[in-house]
């Protein structure tokens, strides 16, 4: 026997498997997982050149604060070197410097023993205070051999101190001994 099968039987399509659409998809998905990659990379390089750049960024900071400091330094030595030359001007005027002068007044003083001298003052136009101290002389036992001894120094002999003479004398007492402090005023000529 023969079975006929009268029903119509419909066919059944094929399932079309869109491969085009799946390569296109897959493509993209490569696509993106390359790019999130590269994205990855690139914010690691980003992240260590931030590191370097605050790095370089705190050494020109440093630089610069030196820098400033270097020309404030430079700056200063300019103007102490100024002051030595002006100064070194004022010694070499003249009178070749003031080791003469000196030399010459440890000479006046070196007669009149019992005088120490406390300050001297030597003007730019050439006035000359000194002030000073005579103690008592061991021989006459008088305070005031010393300043007398001291004029007369400077007045007999030929010295570049010029028209002395004592301004003031005050008799006082310094370390239980009595003594005299005296104020002389002449020119140095130079």
């Amino acid at each position: 026997m023969i079975r006929v099968n009268l029903l119509k039987v419909k066919r059944r399509k094929a399932i079309e498997i869109p491969f085009g659409w799946i390569a296109v998809v897959a493509v993209a998905v490569v696509a993106f997982g390359s790019l999130l990659l590269v994205n990855v990379q690139k914010q690691k390089l980003l992240e260590e050149k931030e590191g370097e750049l605050l790095t370089v960024t705190k050494k020109v900071a440093k630089l610069k604060q030196q820098q400033s400091i270097r020309k404030a330094k430079q700056k200063e030595l300019s103007s102490v070197k100024d002051q030595k030359s002006q100064y070194e001007r004022l010694l070499s005027a003249k009178a070749a410097g003031w080791t003469p002068t000196m030399l010459l007044w440890e000479d006046i003083l070196r007669e009149a023993k019992t005088i120490w001298y406390r300050d001297m003052r030597i003007d730019s136009d050439g006035r000359v205070v000194v002030n000073g101290v005579s103690m008592k002389n061991e021989k006459s036992g008088k305070k005031f051999d010393g300043i007398v001894e001291l004029l007369n120094q400077l007045t007999s002999r030929p010295t570049k101190f010029k028209n002395p003479r004592i301004k003031r004398i005050t008799k006082t007492r310094e370390k239980k001994e009595d003594v005299a402090q005296f104020e002389l005023n002449c020119v140095l000529i130079r």
